[in-house]
């Protein structure tokens, strides 16, 4: 963003505006989740645009409310504070922080299937290895690692065993393992694209053909 001007102010909730056209729907249920169990060694600051004198809550409203719920609406809580952000400007920081906050939810919760060997991921981190590849679960991202977890999970779960370790084995010989070749939508491709071929032709005249 070319506005990267950030401040940390304590703001009264009742002057919080939120619901703009961006936004998702307040959730109620989680709403009334979050004001039960509110914990401020927890607490998320929401991200607010100040412009035209009002504070618009970009990311956090489920929050916002929340603290309304719990102590009323003459509490202050912290935010982060950008001034003068247009619409497009205020709708891309909260896709940066939606997506921030999707890759923290599945980081914990790959984290602990990992720990607690949940077997379907047991069995994709298997077929993977046989394939060549490895899933990013605590290590760093690099060669022949897949960091789109979830779209690999979902391939997985749609292919037989041994056409998902041929045709990501397949899709590492090719391509070598580079990362490009590793983001979700490349992989979604190659397994429509092996769905579709592979009975026709052999492995062989396949890495021809997209070399």
């Amino acid at each position: 963003m070319e506005n990267n001007n950030c401040r940390f102010e304590k703001i009264k909730v009742d002057l919080l505006h939120s619901q703009l056209k961006y936004q998702r729907e307040i959730k109620y249920d989680r709403v009334k989740e979050i004001a039960s169990s509110w914990d401020w060694g927890k607490f998320d600051m929401p991200c607010v645009n100040f412009r035209d004198g009002m504070y618009s809550v970009i990311e956090g409203q489920n929050t916002v409310a929340a603290a309304k719920m719990k102590f009323g609406t003459n509490v202050e809580i912290m935010c982060k504070v950008k001034v003068d952000l247009t619409e497009e400007e205020e709708s891309k920081w909260f896709d940066e922080e939606a997506e921030k906050k999707r890759g923290q939810e599945l980081d914990t919760r790959y984290r602990a299937k990992l720990l607690s060997k949940n077997p379907k991921l047991m069995k994709l981190i298997a077929d993977l290895k046989l394939a060549g590849l490895i899933l990013k679960i605590n290590i760093p991202n690099g060669k022949c690692v897949i960091d789109a977890i979830k779209a690999i999970e979902n391939i997985h779960e749609e292919m037989n065993d041994i056409d998902f370790i041929s045709c990501f084995r397949l899709l590492r010989d090719t391509w070598n393992g580079d990362v490009e070749s590793l983001r979700a939508p490349f992989l979604r491709g190659m397994s429509k694209f092996y769905e579709t071929f592979f009975s026709e032709f052999s492995e062989k005249k396949i890495c021809n053909s997209i070399v």
